[in-house]
């Protein structure tokens, strides 16, 4: 009987052990790829925009736009496809005055002459334009509540493994269960 107490608790000690090696690897993976997503997230937010105004301009010349097809790598094969425009032309106007934008596409929209189409412009400037944004205060907003839920739910469960044998444990067989799941497909 004292053998099988002894292997048991064996299990209870590896398995804690094994939880607590893993916590240990994920807190330092989590604390990495935290602080890069708060550093990327930073950055993004404290970017200065340029095309901070937009309006509605007119495709005038479509005359470079090719269709080309997009297969999947998947075993369905699905077939889309994009629409490649060489030097499309826009007209848009700011404050009275005509201004045209002249720029490449790779987009699944089949621009058309005569369809509109948003542009970013600098409101200094207008002749700088873009058919794309420049804000990406959102993408880093979220950055930032990604990588610091990444650096407090990674340390929340080191500190909790650590502390608490059990846990330990739960995360070590979780692990082992992990492995031999993906080892047997």
């Amino acid at each position: 009987m004292s053998s099988k107490q002894n292997l048991g608790e064996d299990i209870y000690d590896g398995a804690a052990t094994f939880g607590r090696i893993r916590a240990t690897i994920s807190v330092v993976f989590g604390t990495i790829f935290g602080i890069l997503s708060l550093g990327i997230g930073v950055f993004l937010l404290f970017k200065k925009t340029k095309y901070k105004s937009s309006v509605l301009g007119t495709i005038i010349n479509d005359t470079n736009c090719n269709k080309v097809a997009n297969i999947s790598s998947s075993k369905k094969q699905e077939i889309t496809y994009n629409y490649i425009c060489k030097s499309l032309e826009i007209n848009y106007e700011v404050d009275g005055t005509m201004e045209k934008l002249v720029t490449d596409t790779n987009s699944p929209v089949n621009y058309k002459k005569g369809d509109n189409l948003k542009i970013f412009y600098d409101p200094i400037n207008p002749k700088i334009s873009s058919i794309t944004s420049d804000n990406y205060h959102l993408i880093g907003a979220i950055c930032v509540g990604v990588g610091s839920l990444m650096l407090i739910g990674t340390w929340f469960w080191y500190k909790m493994t650590m502390k608490y044998k059990f846990i330990a444990a739960a995360g070590g067989i979780s692990g082992a269960a992990g492995m031999i799941s993906d080892a047997i497909n």
